[in-house]
C-alpha cells in the first residue's frame, strides 16, 4: 500500500512539472528567436531578422516580441505595419 502511495505521489508530482515545462516552452521558443533576430539586427541584417521576429510573435505575442517586429518593420521599411506593431505594444500594460 505505501509503494503505491509514493507512486501516486511521484506520477502526480512528475505531470505538475511536465505540465509547468509545456506552459514555459512556447516562451522559451519565441525568446530565443527574438535574441536570433537582435543579434542579426546588430550585424545589420534587418530582412534575415524580420522572420524570427514574425516568428516569435506567432509563438507568443508578448509586447517585447512585438515592440522588436515593429521596430524591425521601420527598418525594412514596413512603414504602417511598424506603427501598428509598435502602437500595439506601446498600449501593453504588461512585459
Amino acid at each position: 500500500m505505501t509503494r503505491f502511495v509514493l507512486l501516486a505521489v511521484f506520477v502526480v508530482l512528475t505531470s505538475s512539472v511536465d505540465a509547468e515545462a509545456a506552459k514555459s516552452e512556447p516562451s522559451f521558443k519565441a525568446e530565443g528567436l527574438i535574441r536570433e533576430g537582435i543579434e542579426l539586427r546588430r550585424i545589420s541584417d534587418d530582412q534575415s531578422a524580420l522572420p524570427k521576429f514574425e516568428g516569435a510573435v506567432q509563438i507568443d505575442p508578448t509586447p517585447r516580441a512585438v515592440a522588436q517586429l515593429g521596430l524591425c518593420e521601420l527598418a525594412v521599411g514596413r512603414f504602417s505595419r511598424a506603427v501598428e506593431h509598435l502602437t500595439l505594444a506601446m498600449r501593453a500594460s504588461k512585459d
